[in-house]
């Protein structure tokens, strides 16, 4: 057996170890007793999963794992664990996706896209309206628009463009909610290969939980290729609201350090001082989203008496998804400690300045779940 053979062989044995531990995670979360399966890698091209009920075994596609972020794996685990809980859990014989396997999703929380026997891994997650509803795909598609606008080099324009996508989205929630339908809910996870979650990535999920209307849990994701885990960020809403989250995650992420750097060449301030600037860029930066936030429902069509009402019924089926897919989860509150307060004033004085501009999306490819 060569190097490369020999590598390949404790690759699968980890990845095989991990997938056992995510199995086990499911069980323990949605409070499930299921005799565990044989797992192992597959090497097969047609499928990305199956459960094979004879020989009590769960084979996960090879290509998946090296091709797709771990948390679209897992997924993937628990579309094939749900063919083993309709089989041993709720004893039916059921092969194909209908009632039964519903049902089983529902009782793991399987995400939308993984439910299917064709999983379209490039709309996942969050990255199209999932509904057919015509209204919710205008509005995702003009959205998409106004944030294409953000790369312009005429800053005013920018920010006009992220302030009008963010009103779009917000009466989009408040007419959904108005008109009792429901819409359907996913998630992106970020990583960066961090061991620790910084201070001020916390600040970064409070501003996205207190004006895009999305949830934020820190957590943490497998990297398949480095083999160890690092500290993640799982955004949940509507995929119109993880859209808007996500472009503002990632400027918020990629900004901070830029200002900084600024902020060094004029001599200002020491390297110990740099989480104190970011926490006052971030405390700015909300600031002048409460004033946009409030200045936007004035003029808003909604009768500003009915909108309490209505954002807490968007709010209560976001909190329904969060608790379904974290069903043992528990808030805790945070408290950053500040090192130099006038590093942090002269951070939060560009925070109230800064004005949103380009973010980022990524894409993925295709194949089959389950025969």
């Amino acid at each position: 057996m060569d190097l490369e053979e020999k590598l390949r062989v404790i690759q699968t044995r980890l990845w095989t170890e991990q997938l056992y531990r995510e199995y086990d995670n499911v069980l323990f979360h949605y409070k499930l007793k299921l005799s565990r399966p044989s797992i192992q890698i597959s090497e097969h091209k047609s499928y990305w999963g199956r459960w094979d009920p004879i020989l009590r075994t769960i084979s996960i596609n090879r290509r998946l794992i090296q091709e797709h972020p771990w948390d679209i794996t897992v997924e993937v685990l628990k579309h094939e664990m749900a063919h083993q809980i309709v089989h041993e859990y709720l004893g039916q014989s059921e092969s194909i996706h209908g009632p039964w396997f519903s049902k089983a999703c529902d009782m793991i929380s399987v995400a939308n896209w993984a439910r299917r026997a064709t999983g379209k891994i490039e709309q996942h997650p969050g990255r199209q309206a999932s509904s057919s509803n015509p209204k919710e795909l205008a509005v995702m598609e003009r959205i998409e628009k106004l944030l294409a606008l953000h790369q312009s080099d005429n800053e005013h324009e920018a920010y006009l463009a992220m302030r009008e996508a963010k009103r779009l989205s917000d009466k989009h929630n408040l007419s959904m909610a108005a008109s009792a339908e429901k819409s359907d809910h996913d998630y992106i996870i970020i990583s960066h290969g961090l061991k620790i979650t910084p201070q001020y990535q916390t600040l970064i999920g409070s501003i996205l939980t207190s004006y895009f209307m999305v949830d934020c849990i820190f957590s943490q994701q497998y990297d398949p290729k480095k083999r160890e885990s690092f500290k993640s960020i799982e955004i949940m809403g509507t995929a119109e609201n993880i859209k808007m989250a996500e472009y503002v995650y990632y400027f918020l992420w990629n900004q901070l350090p830029l200002l900084w750097k600024a902020h060094q060449s004029h001599g200002r301030s020491k390297s110990s001082n740099r989480k104190s600037f970011y926490i006052g860029i971030l405390s700015g930066f909300n600031e002048q989203l409460d004033q946009d936030q409030r200045a936007t429902q004035r003029k808003d069509h909604v009768k500003s008496s009915q909108q309490p009402g209505l954002i807490n019924i968007a709010k209560k089926d976001l909190s329904q998804f969060v608790r379904n897919r974290h069903p043992r989860i528990q808030s805790r509150s945070y408290q950053c400690s500040l090192r130099d307060k006038e590093s942090f004033q002269e951070g939060k004085k560009q925070g109230r300045l800064m004005k949103l501009r380009r973010g980022l999306a990524k894409n993925s490819d295709p194949l089959l779940l389950n025969p």
